[in-house]
């Protein structure tokens, strides 16, 4: 047997999480498009935008398609310009407190669109990636884990070996 850092850490990372019910894929050939496995059209894509549009329509399932729209958008919009404070505050109320979305049609009244099921965990999406490319303004970066919780990137975990 090879000892590696993938067999004596990784593996055994993606095996608990896969027992705590995480759905867990492998990236190294990961294809691109929107209709491919994970949806990602390019490696820059951080969020899993089908994965969220389904979830947020399972968990919102009285919400106008605008509402949802919106939601993701709020979600993904670019935060770069602000201030890691007021950005990591602003996602935060997003995940706690939903999407409030406020309709302009008298006919349709306003909602908030959840992001998370706080109450009842099983009801969400949960993915662990493994060696999943990112791209960003500078380079490109394979970390060893990521978790997405409905579609969207929130537990990053680089591994490294025990000795």
């Amino acid at each position: 047997m090879q000892y590696s850092e993938d067999t004596l850490v990784e593996q055994p990372a993606i095996q608990l999480f896969a027992d705590l019910g995480w759905e867990t894929l492998t990236c190294w050939e990961e294809a691109f498009g929107t209709d491919s496995g994970l949806g990602r059209t390019n490696r820059g894509d951080v969020v899993l935008f089908n994965r969220l549009r389904i979830a947020l329509e399972k968990l919102n399932t009285d919400a106008p398609r605008l509402a949802i729209d919106e939601a993701i958008e709020a979600l993904s919009r670019d935060r770069s310009a602000m201030s890691s404070i007021a950005a990591n505050e602003e996602v935060y109320q997003l995940l706690h407190a939903g999407y409030k979305y406020r309709s302009s049609d008298e006919a349709e009244e306003d909602v908030t669109v959840r992001i998370i099921d706080w109450q009842n965990p099983e009801h969400n999406d949960f993915l662990l990636c493994s060696q999943m490319s990112i791209t960003g303004e500078i380079e490109t970066r394979r970390p060893d884990l990521i978790g997405f919780v409905n579609g969207l990137p929130l537990l990053f975990v680089e591994l490294k070996a025990s000795h």
